[in-house]
């Protein structure tokens, strides 16, 4: 990777093919998905927030494509949701979960601003992240099983896997970063900011879309939920950490699926699956 990561305007003809080198670069960071190798440069890290969430949208593509294979081989219920919870794990290597992990760990060490960061720096596994793992797969794992019963709630958990990288995304651009270095300062600097958030914002505002017009009360409720989780860590990070990392971009996303999917399994159930 080329060590000058000073962001500069994209020359004549090098943004479409700055583009096109972006999305197996975002691929290959976000997810395990074999892509073509190629020595990255800094114009190659300038456009591939773009397409992270791309990675969600096959993300939620296999979710509901192991929906019908499930119904069609009539899996139980926990065969579904338990494989359906893996899904994620196993497209992304655990990249977010990792983050989330590290995050619950620095969250419960009650410690100052530096130890809390460097706890997150510690590649150790503590004692909390074991315990709130736990309780993020027990907690998703549960949501997937009671949505499965309305396929619109399945629909609308798959577009949020789109929705969590979109906010993720215009987080890097938006929010401080809260350290000098990492890769996620590495990213916010290389990052042309303005193409980048124009093209979030599209991608946040036609899922958003989706959502509503696919299920209205469910798909509200998954949009709120989503909304609101990323306000709390907007505020949240700021407020300890005085900005974010890759930890807690990771600590979003794993958050705000499991946020969405209890929001679309009890919006369904109380609507009786008819949003």
């Amino acid at each position: 990777m080329a060590e000058d990561t000073k962001p500069t305007e994209p020359q004549k003809g090098g943004m479409f093919r700055s583009l096109l080198r972006a999305l197996p670069v975002a691929f290959s960071i976000y997810s395990k998905i074999p892509m073509p190798r190629f020595v990255w440069g800094s114009e190659d890290m300038a456009y591939h927030l773009i397409f992270f969430p791309f990675v969600g949208l096959v993300i939620g593509a296999l979710l509901l494509l192991w929906q019908s294979l499930s119904g069609i081989l009539s899996f139980s219920d926990l065969s579904f949701s338990l494989a359906a919870a893996a899904i994620p794990l196993l497209v992304t290597g655990g990249f977010h979960f990792d983050g989330y992990l590290d995050t619950m760990d620095a969250l419960h060490s009650y410690g100052d601003r530096e130890k809390k960061l460097s706890i997150m720096d510690d590649p150790h596994v503590g004692a909390f992240a074991v315990t709130f793992g736990i309780l993020w797969a027990l907690l998703y794992t549960a949501a997937l099983s009671e949505a499965q019963a309305f396929p619109l709630a399945i629909r609308c958990i798959a577009a949020g896997f789109v929705l969590s990288r979109a906010l993720s995304g215009i987080g890097v651009v938006t929010i401080p970063s809260a350290k000098t270095g990492g890769m996620l300062q590495m990213f916010a600097r290389t990052a042309q900011k303005r193409a980048v958030l124009t093209a979030l914002i599209l991608e946040l505002v036609l899922t958003a879309a989706f959502l509503v017009t696919t299920a209205p009360v469910t798909g509200t409720a998954v949009l709120v939920s989503c909304l609101v989780t990323f306000w709390v860590y907007r505020q949240t990070s700021l407020r300890t950490y005085q900005g974010i990392t890759g930890d807690l971009a990771g600590f979003f996303v794993t958050v705000s699926e499991l946020v969405m999917a209890l929001a679309a399994a009890l919006a369904s159930a109380l609507t009786k699956g008819g949003s």
